[in-house]
């Protein structure tokens, strides 16, 4: 495959629709009537859980380290789930994902028969934005589905967005996938790392890392 490495250019209106459609895919809808698995690994220990929107828990605990979790794990794990997600534990904060990407500060970098290949300044809200705009993002479209196939945000340099704090490693990566042949654009996997130190002495080291699978639309379910 010949992959051409073209200078930046500055994205007009030949893109702008199509980064636009494709960004507006990226929604909760699925959520709604898709129920799937989520594999957890966060320092060397893997948890298993559903998530099923036809229950009142829509998440469930199923195994921590291959075992049955105990009650306390699993209300601890749906405590743990209201939190990331902003209060509703059905939904997933992917509303972010389309403030993240600016049509403004998108540039395509390559380009070959399967792909587009873009770089952008990623945007934030309140006290973020100034921190996300020392990062560099990237996204892949895929030319085939003109869905997204996964957004990149990442340091290049050791950066210091405030007083007293320096990130050496940041890096998150969402990778992505359409459900059958036109259904919804979900996440396949989640890929997060970061170093850094705040006040020269407590030392902040995370991994983690998400599987989304068995993706099955409820009617179809059972």
């Amino acid at each position: 495959m010949c992959i051409a490495i073209i200078p930046i250019i500055a994205i007009g209106s030949d893109y702008d629709e199509m980064l636009q459609n494709a960004l507006a895919q990226l929604n909760n809808d699925y959520l709604e009537n898709w129920t799937f698995n989520e594999e957890r690994i966060v320092d060397g220990v893997v948890t298993e859980a559903q998530y099923d929107p036809r229950f009142k828990d829509k998440w469930q605990l199923q195994s921590i380290q291959g075992k049955s979790p105990t009650p306390e794990e699993r209300k601890k794990f749906v405590q743990g789930k209201i939190k990331e997600t902003g209060g509703d534990v059905g939904q997933e904060q992917r509303r972010d994902l389309k403030s993240l990407v600016t049509l403004k500060s998108l540039e395509l970098i390559e380009e070959s028969e399967e792909y587009w290949l873009f770089d952008f300044i990623p945007d934030g809200e309140g006290e973020n934005r100034k921190f996300m705009a020392l990062l560099h993002g990237e996204l892949k479209i895929s030319k085939q589905s003109l869905t997204i196939d996964y957004i990149d945000v990442r340091n290049e340099t050791i950066i210091k967005p405030r007083l007293g704090f320096r990130v050496d490693e940041f890096f998150s990566r969402i990778e992505f996938t359409r459900l059958k042949n036109s259904g919804p654009v979900v996440p396949s996997s989640i890929d997060f790392r970061i170093r850094a130190k705040a006040l020269g002495m407590v030392n902040i080291d995370e991994k983690i890392v998400l599987t989304y699978r068995n993706y099955q639309n409820v009617e179809e379910a059972y």
